[in-house]
């Protein structure tokens, strides 16, 4: 920019009356100080520089035209001319908004906000909320807020119907409560009578305990590691490994050496200055002479029979699951949940299953599966569930747990992406543990 000369910016063609009562707004902002006059072009093919009422500078400034003497004209072009008092090498120049309105619009009240369902994730650490409230009048769009514990206002999103659905809200504060606030907004952003409504969290002061092993099933003088799976409260973890190399242990994860045969339980205890929570792992660690020290499992499932409830076409069957081929997968469309059957032959001792989901095969992280259920059964009637995993986002998983004899192995597809989209996408199965049964 140089100094006292106008630069003109061409924005817009338009079609525009100006009536009567036509207000003319436009809000910038400025690296330098900047008179910001408005270039208007008419149907007649007439140009007008209007002057603004202000200056632009570093701050937002809302700048307002008088369009009285052109009632009756339609503006066809928009424009700007823009001048500095100083030099300026780098200059910018910001458009907030531009208004122009013949009538002012009528703000509308919020009343009746209710929270018509909830639910929350199992440590109460984020919840799920549907939220609806009722009008005076239908208003241009409304903004949902969080009320905070200091008062202050978190935006959590815009709706343009009088219901909004907030997804994963994280507890933020030590109240069990939550606020929202719904804000009526017109076209011209004034914002009309606002209204509230709290949900109740559930009290989850006391931690929740859990843990993982890195194998479930060993030979003689084998080391397994266990990762704490213990609530985010938890402070401090404790471990009972009967028969391992460590009876007793402290910390979020631990290594034990298991020298001798047999089924061993796994305790693990979190707690926090609230209280403590305590799991026991029944059975949970086998150690089979059958097995070599620190070997790695049979791959069980790759090349077996497979079935499922759905499937989207020949091209994503369920034999694409086992396939060993990350490329192809089975994909199953409709109302979860969606079943995957693996037939292995013949029972097996079974104790961890890999999964390769969406985003392993090439796809988006969002369509990552997030809950699933992993059951066995000898029969192929009777079934039990040995894993339930409700909040995953990896694009691979490994579950473990305690060795079970089984021949068939049915994947529970229950929530099949991290959003709404109800479609199973899984690119490969991997049962593993021993061809032989060790139980």
């Amino acid at each position: 920019m140089a100094k006292d000369t106008a630069s003109t910016i061409d924005l817009y063609s338009a079609d525009l009356p100006v009536e009567k009562d036509t207000t003319f707004t436009t809000t910038v902002k400025a690296t330098q100080e900047t008179q910001v006059n408005a270039v208007l072009t008419f149907d007649d093919n007439s140009t007008e520089t209007i002057k603004g009422d202000k200056k632009a500078g570093e701050d937002w400034t809302t700048i307002t035209y008088d369009l009285s003497k052109f009632e009756g004209k339609d503006i066809r072009k928009i424009a700007y001319e823009l001048t500095t008092k100083e030099n300026a090498d780098s200059y910018k120049l910001y458009f907030g908004n531009i208004t122009m309105t013949a009538e002012k619009e009528k703000t509308a009240e919020v009343s009746k906000v209710t929270a018509d369902d909830v639910e929350f994730d199992e440590d109460g650490l984020y919840a799920g909320v549907r939220l609806s409230w009722e009008s005076s009048q239908p208003a241009s769009y409304y903004e949902v807020y969080r009320v905070n514990q200091d008062k202050s206002l978190s935006l959590l999103g815009v709706s343009n119907t009088e219901c909004f659905y907030i997804n994963t809200l994280p507890r933020t504060d030590e109240t069990n409560k939550s606020e929202f606030m719904v804000v009526p907004v017109t076209n011209t952003m004034e914002k009309g009578k606002s209204a509230s409504t709290t949900i109740e969290w559930p009290d989850n002061s006391l931690p929740k305990a859990g843990a993982k092993a890195s194998q479930t099933l060993v030979g003689p003088g084998s080391s397994i590691t266990f990762e704490s799976g213990c609530s985010q409260n938890t402070e401090n973890i404790t471990w009972k490994l009967p028969g391992s190399s460590q009876e007793s242990a402290e910390g979020d994860s631990v290594t034990a050496t298991y020298d001798k045969e047999g089924i061993y339980d796994v305790t693990v205890t979190a707690k926090n200055e609230s209280g403590e929570d305590t799991k026991t792992l029944t059975g949970c660690i086998v150690v089979s002479s059958d097995l070599a020290k620190d070997c790695e499992l049979a791959l069980l499932s790759q090349g077996k029979a497979a079935e499922a409830t759905a499937f989207t076409n020949e091209n994503e069957a369920p034999q694409f699951a086992v396939d060993g081929d990350i490329t192809k997968k089975w994909c199953a469309t409709g109302t979860p949940p969606h079943d995957l059957t693996i037939d292995l032959g013949k029972e097996m001792t079974v104790s961890q299953i890999a999964l390769s989901h969406a985003e392993a095969g090439g796809e988006g992280a969002d369509m990552n599966t997030k809950a699933y259920t992993i059951s066995v059964s000898a029969d192929g009637t009777e079934y039990t569930p040995v894993v339930t995993v409700t909040k995953n986002t990896a694009g691979e998983t490994l579950d473990t747990f305690a060795p079970v004899n089984a021949r068939y192995v049915k994947l529970s597809v229950v929530k099949p992406t991290q959003g709404s989209d109800s479609a199973a996408r899984i690119y490969e199965v991997q049962v593993y543990g021993s061809e032989t049964p060790v139980l």
